[in-house]
């Protein structure tokens, strides 16, 4: 084995281990990372895989793939804070390894290898590779079958054309339309950019267009046929509606231009060293269609985000792949750094560690300040050796090497405090473990004025959500009348059951207890953020 492959192997074993490391540390934090795992365990529950539940009642605001996905991690690992991140992991890896092998074909391999270890040490595709979340398995399926369309059109080879629908079809199954759209538009517009527009119909192929129903329709069919208005909810309101009218998440038009810059770091840092870099080389070493390409693919992504009226910063993830392509490029070609850049990592991360460790001073965080200064002192200490790094090596690549092993340290590092914070604040977990105690089979668990998806994980059980419908809207108007005022009643409905019999178990945020509604109320837990009542005797 030679020494360039010894290195990659390396390399690879490295980030496979940062990737994995401590992710089953931190709780599943509300509402996204414990909605995407709740859901899988209920149609497990439920036996129901064709339509997603939550809080068992019908949840249809994504298609079922990455469920599914869930519903085997959670069979293989069991109920724990590993299995549904497992598969974040895994295609944060795959998405690594797919861009650095297009980067090495397309363009070459000092491009591949400084691409990866940049897309792979990002703060934005670090993190979002490490959450239970949808966004980075849809963002590996439209860069594979994008890259996979566009290699087809330069190469000629029919298998990366029925990639390119393969992956669409799981985009699809991942996150709906996009994963459908977005290949054919970056295309469509790389083949307008570079006056090739007839090219682009090849793309049109019936054992693709075969490929793409085998692997969408029958989920569309079944999913159909047990819900009437499944195809307004989905297609519509949820593909078009949601892009096109100010329905929820909504952000100014810039909102992603903050992402994109701190999402690269640390790498965007030196932007005198990549500019000087450009200037020299102007990317002479990429065709250009290729360059268009990238860029286009780039844009588009950005573009099309920043103009619509939901905005969340996970939604920008794909951008990321071509984007650490193009940064790669620049890198592989830098011998010497300039003064400034060094100057502005070691502000930017003073930064950092005066955040870091003021944190436990302006925060109401659960442990004492004491405590969480050790917590931090590992993650500070690395936030220093990071600051100076560039003062103490000379050599710009060992410098970008050093860079990216000691980021990768630092952010495992980072998730010690981190979790601990997140255990109170982020999360029911705590409280949810608590119940678990002293439930007893007939007890009625309820939410007051709040939803916590991760309550019902951790607790494994449907909770009455009082005065509160929130996301659950939809599965609340398939309910019955009855059935509405069981779940989701009125605090004036659900009075009754307080003032009843029965044992209630009540879940309320810590601030609204002066204001609860009903006079008598016995407090079981008391945390920081969120509280157990009852209206019952206190352990009884």
């Amino acid at each position: 084995m030679d020494t360039q492959k010894k290195k990659l192997i390396f390399y690879s074993l490295f980030i496979i281990i940062c990737y994995f490391g401590l992710i089953w540390l931190m709780p599943y934090m509300d509402p996204d990372e414990a909605r995407y795992v709740e859901i899988p365990r209920e149609m497990m529950q439920l036996k129901h895989y064709i339509i997603p539940y939550l809080n068992y009642t019908v949840y249809l605001e994504k298609p079922p793939l990455y469920y599914w996905m869930n519903i085997i991690a959670l069979k293989i690992f069991g109920f724990n804070d590993f299995a549904g991140r497992f598969w974040t992991v895994t295609i944060s890896l795959l998405g690594i390894f797919l861009n650095y092998k297009f980067a090495k074909k397309v363009i070459n391999k000092k491009t591949a290898f400084w691409s990866s270890l940049i897309l792979a040490s990002s703060l934005y595709y670090f993190l979002i590779g490490r959450l239970n979340l949808i966004d980075m398995t849809n963002a590996f399926f439209i860069s594979m079958s994008t890259y996979c369309g566009y290699l087809f059109l330069k190469e000629h080879k029919k298998y990366f054309l029925y990639l390119m629908y393969a992956g669409m079809a799981l985009g699809f199954l991942s996150k709906a339309l996009i994963g459908i759209i977005f290949p054919f538009a970056i295309l469509f517009l790389w083949s307008i950019f570079t006056k090739q527009f007839k090219s682009f119909f090849k793309l049109i192929s019936p054992v693709g267009i075969i490929i793409l129903l085998a692997l969408c329709m029958p989920w569309i069919y079944m999913a159909g046929t047990q819900l009437s208005d499944f195809y307004y909810y989905f297609f519509l309101k949820q593909e078009f509606l949601r892009y096109l009218e100010p329905l929820e998440h909504t952000q100014p038009i810039w909102t992603f231009i903050p992402v994109v810059i701190f999402g690269f770091l640390p790498w965007i840092i030196f932007v005198f060293s990549l500019f000087k870099t450009y200037k020299a080389t102007k990317f002479k070493d990429i065709e250009k269609n290729d360059l268009i390409f990238l860029l286009t693919f780039v844009g588009f992504i950005f573009v099309f985000y920043s103009l619509s009226q939901s905005k969340l910063v996970t939604y920008v993830a794909p951008l990321f792949f071509p984007a650490a392509i193009i940064l790669g490029n620049l890198f592989s070609k830098i011998d010497t750094i300039d003064k400034k850049d060094k100057y502005i990592n070691l502000a930017l991360f003073s930064i950092f560690f005066i955040a870091l460790v003021g944190f436990c001073f302006i925060q109401d965080v659960y442990m004492s300040k004491e405590k969480w200064f050790l917590l931090i002192l590992p993650s500070a200490i690395a936030l220093i050796i990071l600051g100076v790094l560039p003062f103490i090596i000379k050599d710009a690549k060992k410098i970008f090497a050093s860079l990216f092993f000691g980021m990768l340290i630092f952010y495992n590092l980072a998730i010690i405090p981190t979790a601990s914070y997140t255990m109170y604040y982020k999360t029911t977990k705590p409280v949810a473990l608590f119940v678990n105690k002293i439930y007893k089979k007939g007890d009625i668990l309820a939410s007051y004025k709040l939803y916590r998806q991760s309550f019902n994980y951790y607790t494994q059980k449907r909770t009455v959500q009082v005065d509160s419908i929130n996301e659950l809207g939809f599965g609340y108007r398939h309910l019955s009348p009855k059935g509405q005022e069981i779940w989701f009643p009125t605090i004036e409905q659900f009075k009754k059951v307080w003032d009843s019999d029965h044992k209630v178990i009540l879940l309320i945020k810590t601030k609204e207890i002066p204001k609860f509604a009903y006079k008598h109320y016995f407090i079981l837990l008391k945390e920081p953020y969120f509280s157990i009542l009852s209206n019952k005797g206190r352990l009884d």
